[in-house]
């Protein structure tokens, strides 16, 4: 097929079977059973799936799909404030298809999408150098992994007593939702940076369609739940514990026995999860850190950091410097974003004119790339600057590293 012949579309309702079938033959049959259940939540949402259709097909012939790509709504929270953001996902193109652009293409129209629909941040944990070609940079440590070893039979799944009190490990249902959502809101106060509305429904339509590849569980004691876990077969047969939360070490030994009745020949965990069950993680065995972080984009930087303005006050009340009127120019060479300091308050975020030298006039810069590192706090804008050279703190260091801090991040991928 020649590209001229190739038209990308939004993706409609009655596309939904050619996308599960390029997903199983290029991602993997594991993966069927949550783009099934992602069609049905978010076709219907535009900019959500776009397609490469083939034109060359004979006439009366539909033209078949050869491409596929997802950019899934996903709000994060940081710290009090709620940002819209989405993951790109599901990105699939026939073998026979490649080498031609095609992803590329719905990539950079599904970025163009999230953009109109007010998404201000887009993550992916994909190919690095792939992404950095969209305006994608590091912004996120990646989570961790833990092999872990065979479990026994004290963990066995159903019910037994732990720390004193009986305790039942089961799958998750739509009643539990509700008790769900304030459970997983608790256990991640901890963190500055988290995920924020989670998707229970499709999660639990995943696991009820495909028992042998996706597990929800559920550890309850008394009628209170004091445990979860998310579990996904991965393509190299191994169940991958995408997340887990317990309220004690007993209950993180129990999900882990729980999962190894599943599958205790290969069981793989993202150190991703509150204290309990990450401490459980690590005597276990050591924790792997992947080699590449997870990247983000942010198209709007102003709007961005003034719907931030809320945490910056918040920062700023806390720095003993934050009474100081002062404004930063935060230069990205390409553009440049003043924010205004009046009586320890965020008064104005306000975008100015590019600068061709930013470290000439004294404002802090940084590459636009490692922007999102900076507004996440991978490092804190301090460590940044030292890690990266073209981050410049500028003439008021202190200033810089009270708004932009080093932030506690829960892992930011699919739970």
């Amino acid at each position: 097929m020649t590209e001229r012949t190739a038209v990308t579309d939004e993706a409609r309702f009655d596309d939904a079977d050619q996308i599960v079938d390029i997903v199983d033959a290029v991602l993997g049959r594991h993966e069927v059973p949550s783009v099934r259940a992602w069609l049905r939540h978010t076709i219907g949402t535009p900019g959500s799936w776009r397609v490469v259709r083939d034109q060359s097909a004979p006439p009366g012939v539909a033209a078949p799909i050869v491409s596929v790509a997802a950019c899934i709504p996903m709000p994060i929270r940081l710290g009090s404030v709620s940002i819209p953001a989405a993951r790109i996902d599901f990105v699939a193109t026939r073998a026979s298809d490649r080498g031609q652009g095609h992803a590329s293409r719905l990539v950079r129209e599904l970025l163009a999408d999230s953009d109109r629909r007010g998404d201000l941040v887009q993550l992916t944990d994909g190919l690095p150098y792939f992404y950095r070609q969209f305006g994608f940079g590091y912004a996120l440590n990646p989570p961790g992994t833990v092999v872990l070893p065979r479990a026994g039979a004290a963990g066995s799944p159903g019910d037994r007593d732990v720390d004193g009190r009986p305790l039942t490990i089961r799958p998750a249902v739509t009643a539990d939702i509700e008790r769900l959502d304030r459970y997983v809101a608790a256990s991640t106060s901890g963190f500055d940076i988290a995920p924020g509305e989670l998707p229970w429904t499709t999660w639990l339509e995943i696991s009820a369609g495909a028992t042998d590849t996706d597990h929800l569980l559920v550890a309850e004691s008394d009628g209170a739940i004091v445990g979860f876990t998310r579990a996904h077969l991965d393509g190299d047969d191994v169940l991958r514990i995408q997340a887990s939360y317990a309220d004690s070490p007993g209950v993180a030994r129990r999900i882990h026995g729980a999962l190894a009745a599943i599958r205790n020949n290969g069981l793989l965990a993202l150190d991703c999860g509150n204290a309990a069950w990450r401490d459980h993680l690590a005597a276990q065995a050591p924790v792997v850190t992947l080699p590449f972080g997870i990247s983000a984009r942010t198209p709007d930087p102003v709007e961005l950091l003034g719907l931030l303005r809320p945490e910056f006050d918040r920062r700023l009340a806390d720095a003993s410097t934050s009474k100081t009127d002062r404004k930063l120019r935060l230069s990205m060479f390409t553009s440049t974003v003043v924010l205004e300091i009046l009586r320890g308050k965020i008064a104005d975020v306000r975008p100015a004119s590019p600068v061709e030298d930013p470290a000439a006039p004294d404002d802090a810069a940084i590459a636009p790339d490692w922007f999102p590192a900076l507004v996440f706090g991978r490092w804190g804008a301090r460590g940044l600057a030292e890690r990266v050279d073209d981050v410049i703190s500028g003439t008021d260091p202190s200033a810089m590293n009270n708004l932009f801090p080093a932030l506690n991040a829960h892992a930011l991928v699919d739970l």
